[in-house]
């Protein structure tokens, strides 16, 4: 969970651990005026070092197509498009974008 100066909550995150070797990241949520100030880059940063705590060497998630700025963000930290879930996302019936990063 991502924190301001009052303690209020600007953005969180999940993982979820599937032993033995991977993981996928549930979500990442930040408020919208709290956007675009690195807050989503931390909270990446730490679900993948929890990660690699635990001995995950492969992560997945799904990301809406038409999000391409967290689409970058996740290109930046070595994640690959690998599949697609036609209209996943209800109820506007788009389209999520599997991607994965695989640590060798």
């Amino acid at each position: 969970m991502a924190t301001g100066d009052e303690g209020e909550i600007l953005g969180y995150a999940g993982l979820t651990v599937q032993p033995p070797d991977e993981a996928w990241v549930q979500n990442i949520a930040v408020r919208r005026d709290a956007q675009r100030r690195g807050i989503g880059r931390t909270l990446l940063e730490a679900l993948l070092a929890e990660a690699a705590r635990r001995g995950v060497r492969k992560v997945l998630l799904e990301v809406a197509v038409d999000n391409g700025p967290a689409q970058k963000l996740y290109g930046a930290y070595g994640f690959e498009a690998v599949g697609l879930r036609r209209g996943y996302y209800q109820p506007s019936n788009t389209d999520a974008l599997v991607m994965m990063r695989h640590d060798d």
